[in-house]
């Protein structure tokens, strides 16, 4: 299903590209699931692509779902069939992150 044009301005709010010397930064800021994951993976394609590693930051996200987690862990697969690595950084439980179950 693809998304409105509102849903895909969410989507790229919702990320931060910083690329560097050592590979490429994706901060997620608020929600990734469903709506804004595809940008997450479109990115990351294009950042691995261009870079042997990419680091993903969690640490302003405020929920991910179970669709968050299986594209991360199927873009991780990809990485490291193609000689590249993605690294993910989230920050410490607390009661302000919420994930689906």
């Amino acid at each position: 299903m693809p998304l409105s044009p509102a849903l895909r301005a969410v989507a790229r709010r919702a990320l931060r590209r910083c690329p560097s010397a050592s590979g490429c930064r994706l901060t997620v800021r608020g929600e990734l699931d469903y709506c804004t994951v595809d940008q997450l993976c479109r990115d990351l394609d294009q950042h691995l692509a261009a870079h042997r590693h990419v680091t993903v930051d969690l640490t302003g996200a405020t929920f991910y779902d179970q669709a968050a987690i299986d594209a991360l862990t199927n873009a991780q697969e990809r990485a490291v069939l193609a000689g590249r690595r993605i690294t993910l950084v989230k920050a410490p439980a607390r009661a302000g992150l919420r994930a689906a179950a």
